[in-house]
């Protein structure tokens, strides 16, 4: 069974250490456990194992770590309820958010597996279609509405929050992807595109590689703005560097006239969680270590919520926001 907690050392009331600890706890006796620590401190990974008495898990997380609050048992009791950890799925891993300046240190030596980068588009037509919609007092969903803008390209709000992460990025300049991953939804692609403009073929000496991945796509049927493009006219639109071969084996035309049919084939929460969950998998696949994911809101939720068990310690994705992860796989 695995548990986890976070501790955060203060001195003088600003934080100056933050740890996250992990145990893999067996029973070995009637009266003791076999524990495996597995601590995470300034981007390295220091595992201890030890026997300790039964009767000390009703200790204070201050006894074990000098720093918390909470009972030990209740956090054991809280993640054995939830099954957060899924350590059936191969895609188990200790991750943690970490700034932008902190992931180019992560990015170099070995004792962190991925840094991943995740980046929400920014605004998009269909969301002022939305604004539009309600304020004019019309009833339903703006997203069902036949006149929701198909598939649309971000606003100028957006197009400028996209610059904004391409300057954020320029300051960390020694931050270097070696792959980026985009939605096949063209307002993320695009988001891509403008805030990662230095690593494009044609303007980087590094080979980066760019995969358009439909695991990626938002949740899908709830909206005509979800309907995904065909891969050639997105290669049209955005260029043969990015490789559509993955979305060419999903793709099916949707019957955009039909809204039955679009209901219909609403994607439920544990299908699009079990998208996350596999698009992990697929990460630990590949060779590269820093990775960029430009998404949507309703996925990278849901990423955090089941696949980087991030979902206590994160708000949701703003339009236009990026966030750097390190993580290690179990």
């Amino acid at each position: 069974m695995m548990i986890a907690a976070k501790f955060i050392s203060k001195q003088r009331g600003r934080t100056v250490c933050v740890v996250r600890g992990y145990w893999n706890i067996s029973q070995r006796s009637n009266s003791t456990y076999f524990v495996n620590d597995v601590v995470m401190q300034n981007f390295r990974f220091l595992t201890t194992s030890r026997t300790i008495p039964k009767e000390s898990f009703t200790m204070k997380k201050a006894d074990a770590c000098g720093v918390g609050s909470l009972s030990f048992l209740d956090e054991l009791s809280r993640r054995s309820r939830t099954n957060i950890w899924h350590q059936e799925e191969s895609h188990a891993n200790i991750s943690q958010e970490i700034s932008l300046n902190d992931a180019v240190l992560a990015s170099k030596g070995d004792a962190i597996d991925k840094v991943m980068i995740f980046i929400r588009h920014g605004e998009a037509l269909h969301n002022n279609f939305e604004r539009d919609y309600n304020e004019m007092g019309q009833s339903g969903s703006a997203w069902l509405d036949p006149d929701c803008p198909r598939d649309p390209l971000l606003t100028e709000r957006g197009y400028g929050k996209a610059l904004d992460i391409a300057r954020a990025l320029d300051v960390v300049a020694d931050l270097k992807p070696e792959l980026v991953l985009t939605s096949p939804l063209r307002r993320a692609t695009q988001t891509a595109v403008l805030s990662l403009n230095r690593c494009h073929p044609s303007r980087s000496i590094r080979e980066v590689k760019w995969i358009c991945h439909p695991l990626i796509a938002e949740e899908s049927g709830i909206s005509y703005s979800d309907i995904t493009s065909s891969p050639d006219d997105l290669e049209s639109e955005f260029g043969r560097h990015i490789d559509y071969s993955l979305h060419r084996m999903t793709y099916r035309p949707v019957d955009e006239n039909n809204i039955q049919l679009k209901t219909a084939s609403k994607e439920t929460k544990a299908e699009l969680e079990r998208r996350a969950i596999d698009f992990m998998k697929w990460v630990k696949g590949r060779d590269e270590k820093v990775i960029v994911v430009v998404s949507h809101m309703s996925w990278l939720d849901a990423l955090n919520r089941k696949a980087l068990n991030l979902a206590n310690e994160t708000s949701p994705y703003g339009r236009g926001e990026i966030r750097a992860v390190a993580l290690n796989w179990l």
